[in-house]
């Protein structure tokens, strides 16, 4: 009986304040469009930090899981493994398993449609003890070279492409001319290398990669470990550390010292998160800001509605209506368009997830998924309630405010704006204003940081150039490595574009995310050596890409260039700062076991390679080569738009080289503005919330004025 009597109650007060809302249809809009936008980008930005975060790995044990890698602090960047290492991970004491994988890229199929496929070692599923929800997982003999092609797929695509039939087990899939056999599908929380991944094969080594005296080597896998019980990564580094830290191997082909390689073990979750940390916080910390100019805004609309009915409340009071009913009928109304908010931030938060996805500010190439799902609807309740608390304040001011003028309120038949109320009005008002101007400030800041990066002297003109990858055939003709005609060819196929003003090429271009290393000494100074970022270039590089030569000469690229040489600014401020360097001879190597002296003949400006407020650590040298290799870096200068050539480009390639070993083609801008684009996100959604909480303070001085 008493809990029906409690139910009519409350629907009798649900129904009043659904008529009271009704009546004002402005107020009422407003707090659910206000409630809304700032609840679904707090949820969206918690969901996301609660997938990558705090959410257990779906793995058995994940706390036994790390991530092996090899950093270059020469190159500035991650290697990969060693294959050889990969074996001789196996014989740690500390590790019980090791698997690998690499990217995933996409393959065509005859129906005009493409598979996402990344290698994988045969073991990676048991590594991570996950078991496949239909068919059998891959073996060692699946990976055995000769052994017939065979693949897993994703639970997406057996889904989507094979309505979860049981006929896709052994069904046969024809990629890039080859029969791949379907044997077992994984379930959805087998994510590697990326959530999009939908199909896998066995990551196979020759045994000439996995021969010791390869170690120096890099493929670039990303190597996964599970340790023994009791085992931490830091152990686990410190081990591999003093291992390989007197490693012959590597002394002997000099790559310790000339890559400065750095052994580095971290958990799985940390080494999949990492880079994701920072980017979510700064978005999190404008979330919050946002929010909390939402509540002050949702404060100062339900002042006004709680003045303009303060007449009504009054009569109220006076008939005997208590304290508690009147805050009940508030919390009630609150309840109604919080449900509403709460229902349309949870419509906007996929939305919004999937745009910081495509923005750039959530990694989709990391494995794991972030997805809207229960823990969104409970973390949306939370700031709900976290909502409700302004609210609560408010109206327990309100009925305080009516004790003191209980007799003022009787008489008056509207609202008006005085002593207390004001001040309250005006505390909210400001404290919205200066949220808005504190985001607007950071927003600045980054823009103007973004702004000067973009406007940062590179050493060169970047606005006529476009770059393009050649790559080396799978499988080279002797002695096709050293020379290569076709690459010759498609270099003259460049030049005859018309609107290309210059071609050269260079094993390492700038911008073009790639390094090389090399040892220098000097004759007669035997004992001292240090090394330096080398490029091979072809002719007219220097002119070719703009960076100018500030003394001496360039390559004259007659017989006798072969041994000229000419090094950056930074490489004479290091090693020839008091004779200057012109007329030097230095020593470097020439290949396995052989060297060679060059005369360095000219001086050119420091160019950036990397970003545009990279600090150069060391010395750059640039020796011509004469014969273009199989894989080469193609820089054009032309005298129109550099994107209005990328489809010209791409055909003369195709026709001189081969689809195949076309690889990417951009201008140099965007690669510029590629070295950047982890500022980006954060300026975009800075700018928005910024504007956004601007928007807020606007509503809330508004509803002061009205």
């Amino acid at each position: 009986m008493m809990s029906s009597r409690l139910l009519t109650g409350a629907g009798i007060e649900c129904r009043h304040a659904a008529r009271g809302l009704a009546r004002a249809p402005g107020f009422a809009a407003g707090v659910v469009l206000v409630l809304g936008i700032a609840i679904a980008g707090m949820v969206t930005v918690t969901t996301a930090a609660y997938e990558l975060f705090l959410r257990p790995l779906p793995f058995a044990h994940p706390e036994q899981l790390a991530h092996v890698t090899t950093y270059s602090r020469s190159m500035g960047f991650n290697l990969g493994f060693s294959p050889p290492m990969l074996a001789e991970l196996r014989e740690q004491p500390m590790i019980s398993d090791v698997a690998a994988y690499n990217a995933a890229s996409d393959v065509e199929s005859p129906q005009g449609d493409s598979w996402s496929v990344a290698p994988v070692t045969y073991n990676l599923p048991q590594v991570l003890s996950v078991q496949p929800i239909a068919g059998r997982s891959f073996g060692a003999a699946d990976a055995e070279p000769g052994a017939s092609p065979v693949a897993l797929i994703s639970e997406s695509a057996w889904r989507n492409r094979f309505d979860a039939a049981e006929s896709a087990i052994g069904s046969e899939l024809l990629l890039e001319g080859r029969h791949v056999r379907v044997i077992g599908v994984m379930p959805a929380a087998f994510t590697v290398p990326s959530p999009g991944t939908e199909l896998w094969e066995p990551l196979r080594y020759t045994p000439e990669e996995l021969a010791p005296a390869n170690i120096g080597r890099f493929s670039g896998d990303a190597i996964v470990v599970r340790l023994e019980p009791g085992v931490t990564p830091a152990q686990l580094e410190d081990a591999l550390r003093a291992g390989y830290a007197s490693d012959p191997r590597l002394d002997a082909q000099r790559i310790r010292a000339l890559m400065k390689l750095e052994l580095n073990v971290r958990g799985l979750r940390d080494a999949w998160t990492a880079e994701q940390r920072q980017p979510l916080a700064i978005i999190g910390l404008a979330s919050a800001l946002v929010l909390a100019a939402a509540l002050f805004n949702v404060a100062g609309l339900w002042m006004t509605r709680l003045l303009g009915r303060s007449h009504e409340d009054a009569i109220q009071a006076a008939l005997g209506a208590g304290a508690w009913r009147r805050l009940g009928r508030t919390l009630v109304e609150f309840l109604l368009l919080g449900a509403a908010g709460v229902s349309l931030a949870l419509a906007l938060a996929p939305l919004m997830l999937g745009w910081l996805k495509q923005l750039g500010a959530l990694n989709l190439e990391q494995p794991l998924a972030i997805e809207t799902g229960p823990v969104t609807i409970a973390i949306a309740a939370v700031v709900l309630a976290v909502s409700g608390l302004p609210v609560l304040l408010a109206a327990l001011w309100q009925q305080r405010r009516q004790r003191r003028e209980l007799l003022g309120s009787l008489s008056g038949g509207g609202r008006g704006y005085a002593g207390s109320s004001a001040r309250a009005r005006r505390v909210l008002i400001v404290a919205q204003l200066a949220l808005a101007m504190s985001l607007l400030c950071a927003m600045g800041l980054l823009l103007r940081s973004w702004y000067s990066l973009l406007t940062e002297d590179l050493g060169f003109e970047p606005r006529n150039l476009l770059v393009a990858r050649i790559e080396s055939p799978r499988d080279p003709a002797e002695g096709q490595v050293a020379t290569d005609p076709a690459v010759a060819a498609a270099l003259d196929a460049l030049r005859a574009i018309p609107g290309v003003t210059a071609v050269t090429r260079a094993n390492v271009a700038p911008f073009a995310r790639s390094a090389s290393i090399s040892r220098i000494s000097v004759p007669g100074r035997e004992a001292w050596s240090t090394t330096v970022y080398s490029r091979n270039v072809g002719e007219g590089f220097f002119r070719t890409t703009g960076i100018p030569l500030l003394r001496g000469r360039g390559f004259d690229e007659s017989e006798g260039a072969l041994r000229d040489a000419v090094v950056d600014e930074r490489f004479e401020e290091l090693y020839f700062p008091a004779v200057g360097v012109i007329g030097a001879t230095i020593r470097m190597p020439a290949g396995p076991g052989e060297s060679q002296e060059v005369v360095i003949v000219g001086v050119a400006a420091t160019a950036k390679y990397r970003s545009p407020d990279e600090e150069a650590s060391q010395g750059s040298i640039y020796l011509f080569r004469r014969e273009p290799l199989a894989n080469e870096i193609a820089v054009l200068a032309a005298a129109v738009p550099p994107a209005s050539l990328v489809d010209e480009v791409t055909s003369a390639l195709a026709r001189t080289v081969g689809p195949e070993r076309t690889g990417s083609i951009a201008t140099m801008e965007s690669l510029v503005r590629y070295s950047v684009r982890d500022r980006e996100p954060q300026l975009i959604l800075l700018g928005l919330f910024a504007l956004e909480t601007l928007a807020l303070a606007a509503i809330g001085l508004f509803s002061l004025l009205a």
